[in-house]
């Protein structure tokens, strides 16, 4: 079967070209970035996921010229107490906030760094960061087990190898937003669930306004502190777009169509962590009864 005239011009892209897929269904567009074509699908990165997007689904698209990012680090180096009192709840300050202010366009990558973080018992802590537009992700929950870290510095990187250990000592280093399970919900100001699992999720935002760290600890009989503060690393820009004209697509019967353009196989990752969450919560009530 031949491409539809769509999939030849997305398919003379280069791979990582910067593009907006304007689609049938339910999502109109969506943010890709274009790594191959197949036989009938393109394949690409959307929203941080590895996706695959039938032809058939694709109306147009719009190519994002590069543009020069521009990086920018924040700081607020007031130092987190972990918990503000006794050894369960809330740390101080809650939120811990970073005001960004000045900067142009969206944004294309957040970082975030964790200075001087100690706790006597690491998996007690669970961290969530809050973008000005309420968008949300978890950066550590339930890591590190009993496993005491003194003035680790940690940054979170959706690029990094691995995540944080579940039950192994953690070092110094550049990890994957991590969440193995939250066994007790952040409290007010904090916002509900359901939360992000990657830093992607602030992709293509208004980076300017309060950023907020939410730092909770689930158990007691431990404690912590972040004595560096935390900083914000947001590199964005402002590209210009050219418009490419829809083609209209010709009617055609494909042997397999996907009627799902995007498939992040949310299910499966969700069912994977749910069963996670309910060994690890079986294990942190042994834990607890013991402190």
């Amino acid at each position: 079967m031949k491409f539809c005239s769509i999939c030849d011009r997305l398919c003379c892209l280069n791979s990582g070209a910067s593009i907006i897929l304007f689609l049938k269904g339910p999502s109109p567009s969506i943010p890709f970035t274009f790594i191959r074509c197949t036989k009938n699908c393109v394949i690409g990165i959307s929203n941080g996921r590895r996706i695959s997007v039938n032809c058939n689904q694709i109306i147009g698209f719009t190519v994002t010229r590069p543009c020069t990012p521009q990086t920018n680090t924040v700081t607020n180096a007031t130092a987190i107490t972990i918990p503000e009192t006794g050894t369960e709840g809330p740390a101080s300050p809650y939120p811990s906030p970073i005001i960004v202010s000045g900067l142009t366009g969206t944004i294309l990558k957040v970082t975030v760094t964790f200075n001087n973080l100690s706790h006597t018992f690491p998996g007690d802590i669970s961290a969530l960061l809050v973008g000005p537009g309420g968008e949300t992700v978890i950066l550590m929950a339930t890591a590190g087990d009993g496993f005491e870290v003194e003035n680790v510095t940690l940054t979170f990187d959706d690029a990094a190898p691995t995540p944080l250990p579940e039950n192994a000592q953690i070092v110094s280093g550049t990890y994957q937003p991590t969440n193995y399970g939250i066994f007790t919900p952040f409290t007010p100001p904090a916002p509900d669930p359901p939360y992000g699992a990657t830093l992607s999720v602030f992709n293509r935002t208004n980076p300017n306004g309060q950023w907020n760290l939410f730092i909770f600890d689930q158990f007691g009989g431990d404690i912590g502190s972040m004595a560096g503060g935390w900083a914000l690393t947001i590199t964005s820009c402002e590209p210009r777009q050219i418009q490419v004209p829809q083609n209209k697509i010709r009617k055609q019967r494909l042997s397999s169509v996907q009627r799902n353009a995007v498939n992040p196989l949310t299910e499966v990752e969700r069912a994977r962590k749910q069963r996670k969450a309910a060994r690890l919560k079986l294990l942190k009530a042994k834990q607890i009864k013991g402190f």
